[in-house]
């Protein structure tokens, strides 16, 4: 299989993107995951590799990062083809299974659910906190999709606040999503699930509104802005670990620190400043697709032969169910076995599905194996988006937790599948606990 030269690499990330875009306005049923699945993609594999070629950066693993740029764009290739292959196979059907009325809410039940939703999720989420996501066996995968119901119900009451025509309640909820990076910073000193989640909320904002002209500039402006903190934050992120992690210091030290560091000494995105251009590197994942690339070519090591993709069907068995279940390497490992290179401890750092379809069996996987994501979260897409349109508010919430952790572009798919199967069996918790709120709910009414 050929591989696109550089500067259309750029072209097809673009037809991609404009693909995606074209999909809301021809009024397909959608919640905006394929749209989120390919901005969360374009952080890590498009957004650095703009600002290099812009600034004329080059840097000793520049050539590196540019090779997995390029098999990047054969899996952003593959993805739009599996995307566009599911509306074809789609084409002319019902949208989704009928409903029963007690199913179907109109917009106040909706909000009142939503809200209930929200604040089982942040109940769930900090009692996950408190006893640790490791700390039972099993139980990692459940609770760490605690932050996606906060999401998803966040976003039911942006959409019946919209359905009720009253924008000021909508852009309210809309703005709550900000909130979410500040959790993952001051909790847990993490910022990138925050800032993932409000990238996928956010598409699905377009999603349902229909991308206008204005949206681009926006979104541009979104982006650059998002940049600028991810800049500050990085610069500043040791110090902020050092309090949650090592000194463990109160909830008022790590705001102040905040309001100082990152409020306070809050930087723009400057293309022209090398030290600004090297931070995004952490950031930029086509660097370790190639150099894996490389190592693989050179003799280093072998592909995985699907090794990793069966450690995937095995994670989807809790290990609660399977005490002696074998233990399948962490992102960061993965990626030190196949790229040669060690890193520290303390760093955390995600395999990505272009690098881990990659090391698997080359170029074709990465295409294929896009492809068959694309079937799978258009699929999800279409089925929140139905549900959505006909009231049906658990079978929302039902596909857009599972489907989340295909949203995020970082991590293994072990990791992924575990987290699916987790977000399922959340689900299930979160209607056995809401299973009265319809009826309470109308009896208020």
């Amino acid at each position: 299989m050929f591989l696109p030269e550089y500067e259309w690499c750029f072209v097809i990330w673009l037809a991609a993107i404009a693909v995606q875009v074209a999909r809301t306005w021809v009024g397909r049923p959608t919640a905006g995951m394929t749209l989120a699945c390919i901005a969360s993609l374009a952080l890590v594999h498009l957004v650095a590799e703009v600002c290099y070629w812009m600034a004329g950066y080059m840097s000793p693993d520049r050539l590196a990062s540019m090779l997995g740029f390029r098999i990047a764009a054969m899996g952003i290739l593959g993805y739009t083809l599996g995307v566009l292959l599911f509306d074809l196979i789609t084409y002319g059907q019902r949208n989704g299974k009928s409903v029963d009325a007690v199913s179907m809410l109109n917009w106040r039940e909706q909000y009142g659910v939503g809200i209930r939703i929200v604040l089982v999720g942040i109940v769930l989420y900090f009692t996950g906190i408190l006893i640790g996501f490791g700390a039972i066996p099993g139980l990692s995968a459940v609770f760490g999709g605690t932050l996606t119901v906060v999401v998803s119900g966040i976003l039911l009451n942006w959409h019946a606040n919209r359905r009720a025509r009253r924008p000021d309640k909508a852009l309210m909820w809309a703005l709550g999503l900000m909130l979410l990076p500040l959790f993952g910073v001051v909790l847990q000193g993490f910022i990138g699930f925050g800032m993932s989640a409000v990238l996928v909320a956010s598409c699905f904002i377009l999603g349902r509104t229909r991308i206008r002209w204005w949206s681009v500039p926006l979104g541009v402006a979104a982006v650059y802005f998002g940049l600028s903190l991810w800049i500050t934050y990085a610069e500043v992120r040791a110090e902020l670990r050092q309090q949650v992690w090592i000194q463990k210091s109160d909830l008022s030290s790590r705001l102040l620190f905040l309001s100082e560091k990152v409020i306070g000494q809050f930087k723009l995105l400057d293309i022209d400043d090398q030290e600004q251009l090297v931070l995004l590197e952490r950031l930029d994942q086509n660097m370790l697709v190639g150099k894996s690339a490389n190592y693989i070519n050179s003799g280093g090591i072998a592909y995985a032969e699907g090794d990793t993709l069966i450690d995937a069907l095995l994670a989807l068995v809790p290990r609660l169910v399977w005490k002696d279940k074998p233990n399948y390497g962490g992102s960061g490992t993965v990626v030190s076995r196949y790229t040669g290179i060690r890193f520290d401890a303390t760093t955390s750092i995600g395999v990505g599905q272009i690098l881990e379809l990659y090391i698997n069996y080359g170029l074709e996987c990465v295409f294929i194996g896009m492809m068959v994501i694309g079937l799978i979260v258009a699929a999800f897409d279409s089925m929140a988006g139905n549900c959505l349109n006909r009231g049906d508010v658990w079978g929302f919430v039902t596909a857009y937790v599972i489907a989340q952790p295909l949203m995020l572009s970082q991590g293994n798919y072990a990791e992924v599948t575990a987290a699916m199967f987790g977000g399922w069996i959340l689900t299930r918790i979160l209607r056995f606990i809401g299973g009265g709120w319809v009826e309470e709910l109308r009896m208020k009414q």
